[in-house]
């Protein structure tokens, strides 16, 4: 495996999923306490669709069926998301 296919790899393992999967646990517990907004429903849609999609993206790279080029673009994306997760 590429040096890129690993990095990003390593992002979204170590990066997106676990802020992903806390996020959708915060959103889980506002549903479960009745006290969920229709923008935090959306949210909590988008989050598990967002996880499918680095799902699909995982499995790509382990397929090898994802160019270094799409590795490095999709790679400067998640980074590009992190930092402006942080500014908020």
């Amino acid at each position: 495996m590429s040096e890129i296919k690993q990095k990003l790899e390593t992002a979204i393992k170590e990066m997106m999923v676990p802020e992903i999967q806390g996020y959708i646990k915060e959103l889980n517990t506002l549903v479960k306490d009745e006290e969920e907004s229709p923008d935090d429903v959306k949210a909590l849609e988008e989050m598990y669709g967002l996880l499918e999609e680095l799902e699909s993206i995982l499995l790509a790279i382990e397929e090898n069926k994802i160019t270094d080029e799409e590795a490095s673009s999709i790679h400067d994306n998640i980074l590009k998301l992190m930092e402006e997760s942080k500014g908020h």
